[in-house]
């Protein structure tokens, strides 16, 4: 259901593990499956479980568009601070998963449904649940009543404490409970502490799973003098309904059928909890009775009752009467209740914009008769009379989203971006006219990204406006703004991945040799013009450059660092084996006299061979995501295949040459059959007469002899 970080796009081979860890490495994402890819760009115009930014939107994971909702509805009246991005304990950028979100504002992992079970707040609401999870909370809490009660004496609360200690229930039938403590029990002499006993015979033989013995005992409990016994046996009773209703509901897999819930039963657990609720409002297990009766209300089917609930709970601005945080209200409200909610008529506002969102959702699947019509949004106006900008946003996200009508959203959002602490839907509504504005190529589009920087203090929100800066300079050949000392564009990302994928020779030069930034920026862009000026012939520019090497590294890369930038092997000194090399500096300067000489040539695959630099420019933005614009640093990617190629086609070519460009162009394709060399794919049928050639024309040489297979 959900997991975490990724990134970029990669530049060299050599490097290819940092962006690889940047593109693929993502958390398995909310409702969805481990490592889906995360997208660049912040026009998401279809839902994407993976790429969900700050900006409540269709495209979010739903649960990030009620976490947004929800935190502005708790940090209202204004006077609450906002949590600000500095302040948060880890952030990835944006776009971003779910977890990555949770771990973002809280510092802790998103929560999967199993882990939730043992959410301290809501150890009974969610999931499938066990009736042992709460042992340990059960335990202290009576340890610490037996400690606190001065009528015992101190035998007795030992003899009690050890009896609860011992039990250790895990709920698989494996070990029962009730046998450990009746072999104790008949050690307790006085009234005060029998009832105790009487308590923990109840208890075991609720963990054991005979609800029938179980309630009997607590229910000649509900009337004790004792506050504690009494409140607990009042609440235990529910627990015991609840536990008895879903006997038969859940399968070994942890499926829930709800047709195999005992209504009756339930009926029983829902008067029983609303029982003590009402005469224990702020009792020990207010919060906890609370979650329980959500779970009762999702047992039975009744959303309209747990659709009321989820409402109390989000609008509860005091934390000690809430039994659930923002982040697990979110999660289980999309487990247990959204899809369900298709034909919901909501009348809340913040849970009628999450439903309208949800309805604006769109894949290549969708039927237009399944989106929401505008209309229907405008004819909610009641609904929002408190919440009027909320109401005209989800007309704007229609009209943006949905009918592709930018200029209607320019008239329904106006500019706000001078406000200096936007709340998650003030910063929205701002990021939703600054897209229409990109969109409609406005000349101030720039300008009011700029302008929405100092009110951006909310989790991400500077991060995407660093990205659609980014995008904007991209898109108009302003590249060098963005890595000019006074830029705001300052996500390592985003920085990197213009470096590998767009700037010309002079900026990335420019970048190289500029000691305000930071080593490894250094090293990436000169890693990166190195590489394109050897591979797209401007050699002498490379001869030049190398020189710059000293200047930008400081320190030796680890050879198992994956993330290094290894910047020697620009100072590779050539092969002595069976194919004779020259260094690479000998070799480019060959080829500044000489560009098309078959033998430096083919040393210069040799160069990218053995350094692994194959396939480092194979991975390339889609054209809408960050980076995925034309190169500005001319001439065309580098494949050792179209040399081999050159090579072979040519008659006058020196034979051993000939020869060594038919073994590795065959050895391209090894052993999996796959080009791994670039350029234009070569049929099989090829590849078998290339074999054929070399096994006859040239079977004397030792590149025959080594070749058994093509593949």
């Amino acid at each position: 259901m959900i997991i975490k970080p990724r990134f970029t796009y990669p530049l060299a081979f050599a490097i290819f593990g940092i962006f690889q860890t940047l593109l693929f490495s993502t958390p398995a994402k909310a409702s969805g499956d481990f490592g889906c890819p995360i997208y660049w760009k912040l026009k998401v115009t279809e839902y994407d479980r993976c790429s969900s930014t700050a900006i409540i939107s269709p495209a979010n994971d739903t649960r990030v568009n009620m976490t947004l909702l929800f935190d502005d509805f708790y940090n209202f009246p204004p006077n609450k601070a906002q949590v600000k991005s500095e302040s948060l304990p880890y952030q990835t950028p944006a776009p971003f998963d779910w977890r990555d979100y949770v771990f973002t504002v809280t510092g802790e992992a998103g929560k999967s449904e199993e882990e939730q079970e043992t959410s301290t707040n809501n150890i009974f609401s969610y999931g499938v649940g066990t009736r042992c999870v709460s042992d340990t909370q059960g335990q202290a809490g009576f340890e610490s009543n037996i400690n606190e009660n001065k009528q015992l004496s101190p035998e007795e609360k030992a003899i009690l404490i050890k009896i609860r200690s011992e039990m250790k229930p895990n709920c698989d039938d494996s070990k029962s409970s009730s046998p450990v403590v009746a072999a104790s029990i008949g050690q307790i002499k006085s009234e005060n502490a029998k009832q105790y006993a009487t308590y923990l015979s109840a208890a075991a033989s609720f963990y054991d799973g005979d609800f029938d013995n179980a309630k009997s005992n607590f229910a000649s409990l509900t009337n004790s003098k004792n506050k504690w016994l009494s409140e607990t046996a009042n609440y235990m009773i529910a627990r015991v309904d609840l536990n008895k209703a879903q006997i038969n509901a859940f399968d070994e897999w942890g499926n829930i059928d709800l047709k195999n819930i005992d209504k009756s039963t339930l009926s029983l657990a829902q008067n029983s909890l609303n029982s003590y609720i009402k005469n224990y409002p702020n009792g020990i297990y207010a919060n906890s009775a609370r979650g329980l009766l959500r779970r009762v209300y999702w047992f039975g089917g009744d959303k309209d009752k747990l659709l009321n609930e989820y409402v109390w709970q989000y609008k509860q601005t005091d934390p000690n009467v809430r039994s659930i945080d923002n982040i697990e209200l979110a999660q289980e409200i999309d487990s247990k209740l959204l899809w369900n909610m298709d034909n919901s008529k909501a009348s809340d506002p913040i849970f009628t914009a999450i439903i309208d969102l949800y309805k604006m959702r769109q894949s290549q699947d969708t039927k237009p008769s399944e989106i929401i019509q505008f209309s229907e949004i405008a004819n909610q106006k009641q609904i929002f009379a408190q919440h009027q900008p909320l109401w005209e946003y989800l007309l704007a996200v229609h009209a943006y989203y949905v009918q592709k009508n930018p200029s209607l959203v320019l008239k329904l959002i106006p500019d706000a971006a001078n406000s200096r602490n936007f709340s998650n839907l003030q910063y929205s509504r701002q990021m939703l006219r600054g897209l229409a504005l990109d969109d409609l190529n406005d000349k101030n589009a720039r300008g009011f990204w700029l302008s929405l920087f100092p009110g951006s203090n909310g989790a991400y929100q500077k991060s995407e406006l660093q990205l659609a800066l980014a995008m904007y300079d991209e898109r108009h050949n302003n590249l060098s703004k963005i890595f000019a000392n006074d830029s705001l564009v300052e996500n390592k990302i985003i920085r990197e991945t213009l470096i590998s994928n767009n700037a010309d020779a002079n900026l990335l030069r420019k970048i190289a040799s500029d000691k305000n930034n930071k080593e490894r920026e250094r090293q990436l862009a000169l890693h990166t013009l190195l590489f394109k000026e050897l591979t797209r012939g401007a050699y002498t520019q490379f001869l030049n450059d190398l020189d710059i090497i000293p200047n930008v590294t400081k320190t030796a890369a680890d050879p198992n660092d994956y993330n290094a930038i290894n910047l020697d092997a620009f100072k590779w000194q050539g092969s002595k084996g069976d194919f004779f090399c020259l260094p690479i500096a000998d070799i480019a300067a060959q080829l500044a006299k000489t560009p098309n000489s078959q033998k430096p040539l083919m040393c210069l695959a040799e160069f990218v061979r053995i350094n692994n630099f194959d396939g480092h420019e194979d991975i390339t933005p889609p054209k809408d995501e960050l980076g995925g614009s034309k190169s500005l640093f001319p001439g065309n990617k580098f494949s050792r295949l179209e040399i081999y190629k050159s090579v072979i086609s040519d008659p006058s070519a020196n034979p051993n040459i000939k020869a060594y460009a038919l073994f590795r162009a065959i050895n391209c394709y090894a052993p999996s059959r796959y080009n791994q060399c670039g350029g234009v794919d070569v049929p099989v049928e090829k590849r078998k007469e290339w074999f054929n050639t070399l096994k006859s024309k040239y079977k004397t040489t030792i590149w025959a002899q080594k070749l058994q297979y093509y593949w």
